[in-house]
């Protein structure tokens, strides 16, 4: 219910886009509703004086702000969840009288009209995406493997696959390699004889004669 202020012409209070102006006459108890959805969020109180000069007395816009309004207000209990609410701002003092109604899903509130419900006015998002969220890799095998995928080894008899330094404490030097030729002749061909040089001198030393042969 709005209280008359000497000096002013009028003042409007404004909540959730819901305004109440009061011209200084009949005083009545005006209705708002808390949240309103269907409007901007937000709560504001503007007067003017007989010069035509406008004040603003109060001003939070955003899902909080009633809630802010409600908190900055000085309050006296007048009893039957009545008080007495006062805001002072830009040299002048609007005052009001002010009950809370509360509905079927409201919270109750305390005797200074404040919410004992700290979450009341939040709401929960309608979808949430999760950021940075890693999975940790595992072999691919022949039961967990899909089209196009090749099992590692070791995974289908679940026999670890060596790590490098399981690779290099467990190298085994290579054995000589020993080439055999096969025997392409008879079994009576006499074995293989290794190669031999000969040389020959004459008599007179007058030529040397260097003959090599070799048998594969």
């Amino acid at each position: 219910m709005p209280l008359p202020v000497s000096g002013l012409t009028e003042y409007t209070i404004v909540v959730d886009g819901q305004q109440l102006r009061y011209r200084m006459g009949t005083q009545a108890w005006t209705t708002f509703v808390w949240p309103n959805p269907s409007s901007q969020p937000g709560a504001s109180i503007r007067a003017k004086d007989y010069d035509g000069r406008d004040f603003t007395v109060f001003e939070e816009a955003g899902s909080f702000g009633v809630e802010k309004l409600i908190n900055s207000a000085r309050r006296t209990e007048l009893g039957n969840d009545i008080f007495e609410m006062a805001w002072s701002g830009d040299g002048i003092t609007i005052s009001v009288r002010f009950r809370i109604i509360s509905g079927s899903g409201s919270s109750t509130t305390t005797g200074q009209g404040r919410s004992t419900n700290p979450f009341t006015g939040m709401k929960l998002p309608e979808e949430i995406i999760a950021l940075g969220v890693t999975r940790t890799a595992r072999p691919i095998s022949d039961d967990n493997a899909v089209d196009g995928d090749t099992p590692n080894a070791g995974s289908g008899t679940n026999q670890p696959v060596p790590t490098g330094e399981q690779n290099t404490s467990n190298v085994t030097p290579p054995a000589r390699v020993s080439t055999v030729v096969p025997n392409t002749n008879s079994e009576n061909s006499p074995p293989v004889q290794p190669p031999t040089d000969t040389t020959t001198a004459t008599d007179d030393r007058s030529a040397v004669t260097e003959q090599q042969e070799q048998t594969p």
